[in-house]
């Protein structure tokens, strides 16, 4: 659910951008240089909210080891570092390959299907 969720908030973003994307064509711009901004962004906001998801999954962990005093018996410094680095890894992924898609539905639409 979370990742048609951010899936759709992209599009929905590629939407109001389709006739920049449009514009940067009818000059010239390759492929390549119309995704770049669009994928270094994605990427920037993939790292930021997986570094949001991993400090509040982390606040949430020690704020339950406050309450409950017997899980940090249960506490495994190792797995915590590795989920969240996928944590970001993982915001990273969705994030560029939805803008990627995105971003291509509208490089590849004519003029009248931008309508």
């Amino acid at each position: 659910m979370v990742i048609i969720l951010i899936n759709n908030t992209i599009k929905l973003a590629m939407f109001s951008q389709r006739f920049l994307i449009r514009s940067m064509q009818l000059v010239g711009a390759t492929s390549g240089f119309i995704q770049r901004p669009f994928m270094n962004r994605a990427i920037i906001q993939g790292l930021i909210s997986g570094l949001l998801a991993s400090g509040m999954l982390l606040g949430l962990l020690t704020y339950a080891y406050y309450q409950i005093n017997e899980l940090y018996l249960l506490r495994d410094e190792t797995k915590l570092i590795i989920l969240a680095g996928l944590l970001v890894l993982l915001g990273m992924i969705i994030g560029y390959i939805s803008s990627y898609r995105a971003v291509r539905k509208y490089m590849r639409l004519s003029l009248d299907e931008l309508y």
